[in-house]
């Protein structure tokens, strides 16, 4: 069990930084594609998902407290099988981190410096990644801590910004297309949220397994509500037709930002405080891939295996694909199956592999009354938000008032997660003080 420990509100702050930065990124494209003015409704399937992942992981940190999900698989499918499921994950995640960084270096060149090759931003973001991977967890994520309140209300700001650009009309009608598009769409969502199944490499970091589980759901909440607005906003602006063409829909949508005559250009003032966001998810990333890699050849140390793991990802980006546009295609339409697969191959093993050993559960205590009506109503909730988008999506085409009313309780009840989500999580961290404490 590592020394170092992060707290409930540190794994809150990752955990929407490696869900915002990886979707507002490159997804609102292809779903503006699939949905168009229903875009905005797309992220409630990925939401579901990630929270899917992160009971599942909740389990493995339940049973065995202190360890990884590399180690947790090691022990549980035995070494061959454990090792092979493990190198299978591995491959995943160094996937997830070439194509981020070979997404990030066409942003950056696109948005900031378009005049420098981008293998110099590969180069210059790795050694970034290297540099942060020489220290541990508990250091990057206090980094993360500093500029996290700057990129959040960086995008809270951006309703008010863009108030006097935006008309509601071309979202309308809602839910017109049908609930199949919608769940196209978050399918097609659900694939960069499954990138939640890298917190497994820091189970071992928080002493209270319940903790883990609420703090990541609440993160991913969180996410879900921010990329919503962030989404309303490009339907608003651009529209839908210009939300499909535009590569970087979020950058072009910065670029509408007018005040009065002599403040504009403020997108790259937005854009300095988004790159670090996004360098945040490569390193959780990488950190991951460190931390598979280590336990796997029992070094126990990220130091001797830090560089060469850094130049080795560099020289795949380099040469697994021949354009972004391939990067795009790969990443928004093959996500998802490729992360479903490998998660079937890990979870699957690893949950017959515990129960075939009959491991010992610790001792489950009593929740509290309020504890589990917090937990019904979510559930509630969430049964509103799902009748709303069915209902919606199929006698919205007949009037289009049905399809305004499925959207407005849709946005209520997505609204109403939160605030619970929020109270669940206030209480478990004012029960859990100490993180260091199981």
């Amino acid at each position: 069990m590592p020394k170092e420990r992060i707290s409930g509100y540190q794994l809150v702050m990752l955990s929407s930084v490696l869900y915002i930065a990886g979707m507002m990124c490159s997804m609102f494209k292809t779903l503006a594609e699939v949905s168009m003015q229903d875009a905005w409704l797309n992220f409630f399937l990925a939401m579901l998902y990630a929270w899917l992942i992160a009971y599942l992981l909740y389990l493995l940190a339940r049973a065995y407290p202190g360890k990884n999900m590399f180690e947790i698989c090691e022990f549980a499918c035995g070494k061959w099988l454990g090792r092979f499921i493990n190198v299978i994950v591995l491959l995943y995640v160094m996937h997830l981190l070439v194509r981020d960084l070979r997404i990030f270096g066409d942003f950056v060149g696109t948005a900031v410096l378009q005049r420098t090759p981008t293998e110099y931003i590969y180069l210059a973001a790795m050694i970034v990644l290297i540099y942060f991977a020489t220290g541990n967890v508990e250091e990057f994520t206090r980094s993360v801590n500093l500029l996290y309140p700057i990129f959040f209300i960086n995008l809270l700001l951006l309703p008010l910004l863009l108030l006097n650009e935006m008309d509601m009309s071309y979202i309308q009608p809602i839910l017109a297309t049908g609930a199949g598009t919608v769940m196209k769409g978050g399918a097609l969502s659900a694939g960069w949220g499954a990138d939640i199944f890298v917190f497994g490499a820091f189970m071992s970091y928080m002493g209270n397994s319940r903790q883990f589980y609420v703090s990541l759901k609440f993160g991913i909440i969180v996410s879900t509500v921010v990329l919503t607005i962030l989404m309303i906003l490009c339907l608003s602006v651009l529209g839908p037709a210009l939300t499909c063409r535009a590569i970087y829909p979020v950058y072009t949508l910065t670029q509408q930002i007018n005040i009065t005559d002599f403040l504009d250009r403020l997108d790259v003032l937005l854009i300095g405080f988004w790159i670090p966001a996004f360098l945040f998810r490569m390193i959780m990333l990488y950190f991951c891939f460190l931390a598979g890699l280590s336990s796997m050849l029992g070094t126990g140390n990220l130091r001797g295996i830090n560089v060469m793991s850094g130049w080795f990802a560099l020289l795949l980006t380099l040469v697994s694909f021949k354009s972004v546009m391939e990067v795009f295609r790969f990443g928004n339409y093959a996500s998802f199956p490729l992360a479903l697969v490998v998660q079937l191959l890990f979870f699957v093993p690893v949950l017959i592999g515990l129960f075939v050993k009959s491991f010992k559960k610790p001792p489950r205590k009593k929740r509290a009354e309020g504890s589990r009506r917090l937990r019904m109503a979510i559930w509630v909730l969430l049964a509103v938000a799902m009748t709303a988008l069915f209902a919606g999506g199929y006698s919205g085409h007949l009037y289009k008032g049905y399809g305004i009313a499925g959207g407005a309780v849709y946005g209520a009840a997505l609204l109403a997660i939160a605030v619970v989500g929020a109270i669940e999580f206030w209480r478990m961290n004012r029960i859990v003080r100490h993180p260091s404490e199981p």
